[in-house]
């Protein structure tokens, strides 16, 4: 389970889920009907290999780049939120990746001016 919590300026309707190496990744699932201002659980991560050094990304649909903020992520391995799975955070742009995963709603991780700017997380 990832549970994540977009902000209400610009949240995205549409995230899709992403798993890779660092520089060529494949579409594992696609969230819609999200908001922000609350916690989204996108449920279908259970279906991921989440072996130790496995990538993750979250693409945005339908919002502007450089608007996109999260300020919240977390990564469990049950659906039922119940063994949080230790990860790293990183972004090769956009301000503050370490904030989406800080456990503090009141600081955001904001995306570059650029698309391939998605947060990185690794297992």
């Amino acid at each position: 389970m990832i549970p994540l919590f977009q902000s209400t300026a610009s949240p995205s309707a549409v995230i899709s889920l992403e798993s890779g190496s660092g520089t060529i990744y494949t579409n594992v699932s696609r969230f819609s009907q999200l908001s922000g201002g609350s916690w989204e659980h996108l449920a279908r991560w259970e279906v991921a290999d989440k072996t130790l050094g496995s990538m993750w990304r979250l693409v945005p649909t339908g919002v502007a780049p450089e608007a996109w903020r999260i300020i919240e992520i977390e990564i469990f391995s049950a659906e039922n939120c119940s063994s949080p799975l230790a990860f790293q955070t990183f972004s090769s742009g956009g301000l503050g990746m370490a904030l989406a995963g800080d456990g503090d709603l009141t600081s955001a991780w904001q995306e570059g001016r650029v698309r391939a700017f998605s947060p990185v997380m690794q297992v």
